[in-house]
């Protein structure tokens, strides 16, 4: 569209109500390309005429070309630190901080610090910038099926890129571009964690998508919302995991927690990963101490000690050991375990043998032990035993004590 004559721009200004000024602008057909001209002669009037013609731009904007109010936000970034706040302020008047967020995204890192900066300056929220996360991080979530993305900012996100992949990489970088501008002004991403604990599941799930791409890690996102409460944090527990995060990590995270926090934790983290099983092998994945906490806190939300075992084969030589050493520490005698293993297969048995005995327990306190499991069970044992450490002697010996035991 052709630059616009005075006339023109003097009717669309003209209106002293937001309403008035938006039907100016559909009877001028104006276009994007036009808005800096009607913006450039408001600001010529005074600011209140330039707060009057963004809101009615944002008004317009929202009938349909979502765009518009970006163009409005980047023209503003290129005026006067007065023009801008004024501009900022429109938005955060309008209800459409979101919007206001949106513009920002897609700014010159230190043009974005300065809007941002403006923008709490005038009253803006954390919570607007959580919502404009929440729906980009939907947006990337359904990114292989952009076109049916219903939110307010699809279209705007869309225009990013045209392939699908480049819309990705585009609303990755607007999404680094607001935290880092959020920084520059002196905020802390974190602080949107507070402003979403409340949303419903999938909301979160979608906040959690943004602030993962904005390079928030489990740890800082779990830590905040455990500050929310219970209830926030088997939120984003499961909002972390929907965001393709390892349940280790959340496991990582618990171990240095309060015993409450923790064993929240591990009741969530256990519910996603939909078995004990599952849970283990993410479990052996972290160091040991860390395997060490995670068996006690396991215990503490009613794991037993038969289920522990049952499993000790799934993990690693080096994890089982750290379980088994675990139990050893928190009173579980060498009988409990032994009688414990001896409910499963020869592959358990053989593993808790190992284990007990790397332990520094006695060859004749686990035989002892397994005596009492049952003749099978001791049979069991007495290979395990041998296979374990070739200990044939400390065996035949067991056995001869026993026999003059008996005969005695």
């Amino acid at each position: 569209m052709p630059a616009l004559n005075a006339t023109t721009l003097k009717a669309i200004n003209k209106p002293t109500s937001i309403n008035a000024r938006v039907l100016q602008l559909n009877q001028f057909g104006i276009k994007r390309s036009n808005l800096h001209e009607v913006l450039q002669d408001a600001e010529r009037q005074g600011t209140k005429q330039l707060s009057l013609s963004t809101k009615a731009i944002v008004a317009h904007a929202l009938q349909g070309d979502i765009e518009e109010s970006t163009e409005v936000v980047a023209w503003a970034s290129r005026r006067s630190a007065a023009s801008r706040r004024m501009v900022m302020k429109s938005f955060i008047q309008q209800r459409q901080g979101k919007l206001a967020v949106n513009g920002i995204s897609r700014l010159k890192k230190s043009e974005a610090a300065d809007s941002m900066k403006d923008y709490f300056a005038e009253g803006g929220s954390m919570k607007d910038i959580g919502e404009w996360l929440a729906e980009a991080g939907q947006f990337l979530r359904e990114h292989d099926n952009a076109a049916t993305h219903d939110g307010r900012l699809g279209d705007a996100f869309r225009s990013v890129g045209n392939a699908v992949d480049n819309i990705v990489d585009g609303i990755t970088g607007a999404i680094n571009t607001v935290a880092d501008a959020i920084k520059a002004a002196g905020k802390k991403l974190g602080d949107a964690i507070k402003a979403a604990a409340g949303w419903a599941q999938s909301k979160v799930n979608d906040f959690i998508e943004g602030i993962v791409r904005a390079g928030k890690k489990v740890d800082e996102i779990l830590t905040e919302a455990a500050r929310q409460g219970m209830t926030a944090l088997r939120k984003f527990i499961t909002g972390v995991v929907e965001a393709g995060k390892r349940i280790s990590e959340v496991l990582s995270w618990a171990v240095s927690q309060a015993a409450s926090t923790a064993r929240e934790a591990v009741r969530k983290a256990l519910a996603l990963a939909g078995s004990l099983t599952t849970l283990m092998l993410e479990m052996a994945t972290l160091t040991a101490s860390a395997i060490r906490a995670m068996t006690l806190h396991l215990l503490a939300i009613g794991k037993t000690i038969n289920e522990l075992i049952e499993r000790i084969t799934r993990v690693t030589l080096n994890a089982a050991r750290e379980i088994v050493n675990e139990l050893l520490r928190a009173g579980q005698s060498v009988i409990n375990i032994v009688a414990a293993a001896a409910r499963y297969g020869v592959q358990v048995i053989n593993r808790i043998a190992d284990t007990l005995l790397d332990a520094g327990k006695g060859v004749i306190e686990v035989l002892n032990a397994a005596l009492k499991a049952g003749t099978t069970a001791l049979n069991r044992f007495i290979s395990a035993v041998i296979e374990a450490g070739k200990r044939v002697k400390e065996v035949l010996e067991w056995a001869a004590d026993k026999a003059t035991s008996v005969a005695q």
